[in-house]
């Protein structure tokens, strides 16, 4: 079952699922700066929740891809994350 999270109940050790909307333009295998506000106004949060020592879990998508398609891999969103954290 999925619950809704109150921030205090929350502590160290839990898992938190996010769904976050990163929607973003990546060229050439990169995060296109000029489109990172989706990212950047998800990094307070985000940071909250890891200085709780949560378990954290990013979930997003990018395009709607029918079958396999390489060119729609959310690698540079989680390369462009780890930079920022």
């Amino acid at each position: 079952m999925i619950k809704t999270y109150s921030y205090k109940s929350i502590k160290a050790g839990d898992r938190v699922l996010m769904r976050i909307n990163a929607n973003v333009s990546i060229t050439r295998g990169k995060v296109s700066e000029s489109s990172t506000h989706r990212i950047d106004i998800l990094l307070p949060e985000i940071k909250r929740l890891l200085r709780k020592r949560v378990k954290l879990v990013l979930m997003t998508h990018v395009g709607r891809p029918i079958g396999s398609d390489g060119s729609l891999t959310t690698k540079p969103i989680a390369y462009y994350l780890s930079k920022k954290l």
